[in-house]
């Protein structure tokens, strides 16, 4: 008897999983192909070949030491079990807090993206948009740079001004310039990176469906950044010297902000 068992969510997966899953994501394999070699690694089971057995097939694998088979239909309806995987990403756990290139680190956002801010939020919308429409894998490398960033001057997580971010403050004028050390980071851990902002970004709209219900945001291959700006234009009340303050507050809790603004009004409409 064999029991197979296998991660049934995004965020169960553990690094070196999420790290295989990013490597077929990358050969642009077909879906069947995807599903089997990712089912195959995640139960632990090798394939090792096909059997007729009357009319039926069985393929045969192997597990340690034990070889086994399984019906074809039987596989077909197991395969339905990694279908999640070739969804859209609701990874929310950074299996990447740190990045080393060469000999300096550089430290991302927490899970769930909790302490990525409004301005971060805007230029990593920016670069999503880039490589949505594109593909130029520069726009990867911009997107790790806004995400990425070397940790501030007298960091001192048990100091009593520590805001839980030990990155440097972001700085809109200087990504750019950092971005062109991620092209010597794996393409592999750059798309890990990739799923993560996904599923945060879907988190996102999950938690905030009055923001994003009005599209200010949407999963659709459309430049977001206008429609962010005039956002922070309903968040400001129209006082611009309140920009600066909005745009280094946490994209969070701006959003459940405005979130609570937008269902406040239509549920007064409604009255």
């Amino acid at each position: 008897m064999i029991n197979l068992t296998i991660p049934t969510s995004w965020n169960a997966l553990t690094k070196k999983q999420l790290l295989y899953i990013s490597r077929l994501y990358l050969l642009k394999l077909t879906q069947n192909t995807f599903r089997s070699r990712a089912f195959c690694y995640l139960t632990g089971i090798k394939p090792k070949g096909e059997q007729k057995i009357g009319t039926d097939w069985y393929y045969i694998f192997k597990r340690k030491r034990k070889y086994f088979k399984i019906h074809e239909q039987e596989y077909i309806y197991f395969l339905k079990s990694a279908d999640y995987l070739i969804q859209e990403s609701h990874l929310t756990k950074n299996h990447f807090p740190a990045i080393r290139i060469f000999f300096k680190w550089y430290y991302g956002p927490s899970n769930s993206g909790y302490n990525i801010t409004w301005l971060e939020f805007i230029n990593a919308e920016g670069c999503f948009y880039g490589l949505s429409k594109t593909s130029d894998p520069k726009y990867l490398d911009q997107l790790c740079a806004v995400l990425y960033r070397p940790q501030k001057k007298h960091y001192n997580p048990r100091a009593e001004d520590y805001t839980g971010d030990r990155r440097q403050r972001f700085n809109d004028f200087t990504y750019q310039r950092r971005a062109k050390y991620f092209r010597f980071v794996s393409p592999v851990v750059k798309n890990c990176i990739f799923m993560f902002y996904i599923g945060f970004r879907n988190k996102l709209v999950e938690k905030n469906p009055y923001c994003f219900a009005s599209a200010t945001v949407s999963s659709d291959v459309t430049n977001p950044v206008e429609g962010l700006m005039a956002t922070m234009r309903t968040l400001n009340m129209d006082d611009i010297t309140r920009n600066e303050q909005i745009q280094h507050s946490l994209v969070w809790e701006a959003f459940a902000q405005l979130n609570d603004m937008i269902k406040n009004v239509k549920e007064q409409n409604k009255k």
